[in-house]
């Protein structure tokens, strides 16, 4: 066993992608210099799965594996796996996302330095399966550093907050903020980390720490429109109670938070009409006349629909202008794609490597200067 005791716990919920499993956990891993634990949640995959991880953890007795009898659905093994937390920090990982070299070095360092903030978030890339970058959302935030209250709260809006699997934190958080809200549904993690903000100071770094792939079996591409309506509600209301925001502040974030759940219905209700998803664009477009009344929207929406619905010409002609305009809006973010585009090799599939990740270039990360055990002298415990 690893004579030191972890830091931190990776938490890797999976179902049946023992391929990208293993390239997740190879980047965890790849951490170098952090004693760490990685606990792999299976949802009775049944696949490959157990023999994969076990294969792994003969000679990297850092890894844990638990299978359930049964599949819970991946919300409640997100769950489990952060129950299941006894380390001074932890970190969640989709089993088909990854991490990029000295993400925990980074934060941990950080954290070990500003100890009244609860989390370290690093930018996570999103990028396709191709490698072509969809944003880096920290970057368009005003600066790095500590941020709390209404500042950080109002950065995380407009589709800015940092994606979870770009950040690290304490596992004291739980005992203010608690566990995922399964009312929320789809936005569950977005929830978690306003709740974080909205109680505590948190740190913000532009360091790229993560990647987050986009393909068409992810979740954001195939839940329904309940996932995400009205549980957008229940998350508003959850970052509202915390006592520590003023009058004017929860009026602020409540107006900005409203404002960006109408902008992400109109979306989604363009994009289904794309995909010939009928029922949740209908869905979708009545909320904006039923609860935002904005009758407007409402019947631009309703006229696409019907077009859409009547005319299978029509629908493919606007599937195409939409995946154009779609196209140049990646174009135009070709900044983006020269500065990032490289992390795109750890994408590469590692099951046939002799290495556990190839060598990080200097533009990868940036150095960590300063030591990371010196304010960690127990282990914490868990309510």
């Amino acid at each position: 066993m690893n004579p030191e005791e972890p830091l931190i716990t990776t938490v890797i919920p999976t179902y049946k992608r023992p391929r990208l499993l293993k390239r997740a956990i190879l980047s965890v891993l790849r951490q170098d210099g952090i004693p760490k634990k990685i606990c792999v949640y299976d949802n009775a995959s049944s696949d490959g799965t157990k023999e994969l991880v076990e294969s792994l953890a003969a000679t990297h007795p850092e890894i844990e594996y638990h299978c359930h009898p049964e599949n819970i659905g991946g919300f409640a093994n997100f769950q489990f796996g952060l129950h299941q937390v006894d380390t001074h920090f932890f970190n969640f990982l989709s089993d088909d996302d990854l991490l990029l070299p000295d993400f925990y070095k980074n934060a941990i360092a950080s954290l070990s330095i500003h100890t009244n903030a609860m989390m370290w978030a690093g930018t996570t890339v999103r990028m396709d399966d191709s490698g072509r970058i969809y944003d880096a959302r920290l970057e368009s935030w005003p600066r790095e550093g500590v941020y709390s209250g209404l500042e950080g709260l109002a950065c995380m809006t407009k589709g800015r907050a940092p994606i979870w699997t770009g950040v690290v934190a304490r596992s004291d958080v739980l005992k203010t903020v608690g566990f995922l809200d399964e009312e929320v549904g789809s936005a569950s993690d977005l929830d978690w980390i306003l709740r974080i903000a909205a109680r505590h100071a948190f740190i913000v770094s532009k360091t790229p720490s993560a990647i987050l792939t986009i393909h068409d079996q992810s979740f954001s591409e195939t839940s329904p429109l309940s996932a995400f309506w009205p549980g957008w509600i229940k998350m508003i209301h959850n970052v509202l109670d915390a006592p520590n925001l003023s009058g004017d502040d929860r009026k602020i974030i409540e107006e900005l938070l409203y404002a960006d759940a109408k902008r992400m219905l109109f979306r989604k209700a363009v994009r289904a009409l794309t995909k010939e998803n009928f029922d949740y664009s209908k869905s979708a477009t009545a909320v904006q006349k039923e609860f935002f009344n904005d009758n407007l929207t409402f019947r631009v929406l309703k006229v696409m629909h019907t077009l859409c619905m009547k005319s299978p010409t029509f629908q493919r002609a606007f599937a195409t202008l939409y995946r154009a305009a779609e196209t140049a809006a990646l174009h135009s973010r070709q900044d983006l794609q020269d500065r990032h585009g490289h992390l795109a090799r750890y994408l590469k599939d590692y099951e046939h490597s002799t290495q556990l990740f190839p060598q990080p270039s200097s533009s990868d990360t940036q150095p960590t200067p300063v030591p990371i055990r010196s304010v960690l002298n127990t282990r914490p415990g868990r309510q």
